[in-house]
Protein backbone atom coordinates (compact mmCIF):
# COMPACT_ATOMS: atom_id res chain seq x y z
CA UNK A 1 0.00 0.00 0.00
CA UNK A 2 1.51 3.25 -1.17
CA UNK A 3 0.85 6.36 1.95
CA UNK A 4 -1.81 7.85 0.64
CA UNK A 5 -3.71 4.56 1.01
CA UNK A 6 -2.16 3.72 5.09
CA UNK A 7 -3.97 6.72 6.00
CA UNK A 8 -7.35 6.30 4.58
CA UNK A 9 -7.01 2.78 6.03
CA UNK A 10 -6.29 4.34 9.37
CA UNK A 11 -8.75 6.89 8.98
CA UNK A 12 -11.61 4.24 8.02
CA UNK A 13 -10.93 2.13 10.61
CA UNK A 14 -9.59 4.07 13.58
CA UNK A 15 -13.20 3.55 14.94
CA UNK A 16 -12.70 -0.30 15.25
CA UNK A 17 -9.61 -0.45 17.58
CA UNK A 18 -9.58 -1.96 20.99
CA UNK A 19 -9.11 0.02 23.97
CA UNK A 20 -5.59 -2.04 24.12
CA UNK A 21 -4.45 -0.72 20.73
CA UNK A 22 -6.05 2.96 21.11
CA UNK A 23 -4.00 2.98 24.27
CA UNK A 24 -0.76 1.70 22.55
CA UNK A 25 -1.38 4.70 19.60
CA UNK A 26 -1.88 7.28 21.98
CA UNK A 27 0.81 6.47 24.11
CA UNK A 28 3.40 6.64 21.06
CA UNK A 29 2.00 9.93 20.12
CA UNK A 30 2.49 11.60 23.44
CA UNK A 31 6.09 10.18 23.89
CA UNK A 32 7.73 10.68 20.33
CA UNK A 33 5.99 14.19 20.64
CA UNK A 34 4.06 14.15 17.06
CA UNK A 35 2.21 17.48 16.51
CA UNK A 36 -1.62 16.89 18.00
CA UNK A 37 -4.02 18.63 19.64
CA UNK A 38 -6.06 17.13 23.14
CA UNK A 39 -9.50 17.47 24.53
CA UNK A 40 -12.24 16.07 26.83
CA UNK A 41 -12.99 14.40 23.66
CA UNK A 42 -10.21 12.46 23.16
CA UNK A 43 -6.36 13.20 21.15
CA UNK A 44 -6.59 14.83 17.64
CA UNK A 45 -3.81 14.40 15.05
CA UNK A 46 -2.83 15.46 11.41
CA UNK A 47 -2.37 12.01 9.27
CA UNK A 48 -1.31 13.84 5.90
CA UNK A 49 2.03 16.08 8.28
CA UNK A 50 2.89 12.86 9.67
CA UNK A 51 5.84 11.31 8.96
CA UNK A 52 6.05 7.54 6.89
CA UNK A 53 7.38 6.19 9.82
CA UNK A 54 4.66 6.90 12.36
CA UNK A 55 1.85 6.05 9.78
CA UNK A 56 4.07 2.34 9.11
CA UNK A 57 3.69 2.07 13.49
CA UNK A 58 0.24 2.97 13.25
CA UNK A 59 -1.02 0.90 10.28
CA UNK A 60 1.06 -1.88 12.12
CA UNK A 61 -0.76 -1.61 15.21
CA UNK A 62 -4.34 -1.94 13.51
CA UNK A 63 -3.10 -5.13 12.35
CA UNK A 64 -2.18 -6.87 15.35
CA UNK A 65 -4.11 -9.47 16.17
CA UNK A 66 -6.41 -8.47 19.43
CA UNK A 67 -5.78 -11.98 21.04
CA UNK A 68 -2.12 -12.40 20.74
CA UNK A 69 -0.04 -12.53 24.03
CA UNK A 70 0.48 -9.17 25.82
CA UNK A 71 4.52 -9.76 26.04
CA UNK A 72 3.81 -9.20 22.36
CA UNK A 73 2.77 -5.68 23.06
CA UNK A 74 5.28 -5.30 25.33
CA UNK A 75 8.05 -5.82 22.36
CA UNK A 76 6.01 -3.67 20.37
CA UNK A 77 6.28 -0.90 22.44
CA UNK A 78 9.72 -1.54 23.54
CA UNK A 79 10.92 -1.47 19.82
CA UNK A 80 9.29 1.59 18.79
CA UNK A 81 8.64 4.21 21.14
CA UNK A 82 12.30 5.98 21.86
CA UNK A 83 12.62 6.87 25.59
CA UNK A 84 11.92 10.69 26.10
CA UNK A 85 14.52 12.13 29.23
CA UNK A 86 12.68 13.37 32.23
CA UNK A 87 11.31 17.43 32.51
CA UNK A 88 13.64 19.17 34.22
CA UNK A 89 11.61 20.79 36.85
CA UNK A 90 11.15 24.05 36.40
CA UNK A 91 11.38 26.63 40.00
CA UNK A 92 9.59 29.59 39.87
CA UNK A 93 10.79 32.70 42.01
CA UNK A 94 7.71 34.13 43.85
CA UNK A 95 7.44 37.80 44.67
CA UNK A 96 5.66 38.96 47.82
CA UNK A 97 4.42 42.10 48.33
CA UNK A 98 2.94 43.66 50.92
CA UNK A 99 -1.16 44.04 49.71
CA UNK A 100 -3.99 44.13 51.94
CA UNK A 101 -6.66 41.69 51.00
CA UNK A 102 -10.08 40.32 51.92
CA UNK A 103 -10.65 36.85 53.39
CA UNK A 104 -12.18 35.63 50.18
CA UNK A 105 -9.37 36.85 48.43
CA UNK A 106 -6.88 35.00 50.81
CA UNK A 107 -8.87 31.51 50.23
CA UNK A 108 -8.54 31.81 46.69
CA UNK A 109 -5.08 32.64 46.53
CA UNK A 110 -3.92 29.67 49.00
CA UNK A 111 -4.86 27.30 46.44
CA UNK A 112 -2.67 29.26 44.22
CA UNK A 113 0.48 27.77 45.59
CA UNK A 114 -0.89 24.72 46.45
Amino acid sequence: MDNKDLRKYICDNINNLSDIKNNLIYDYIKLNNISHSENKNGLFINLSLCDEKHIDYFYNIFNINDEIDNNIIDNTIDNNIKRTKPKKKIIKNIIIKDIILTPLENKILTYSFQ
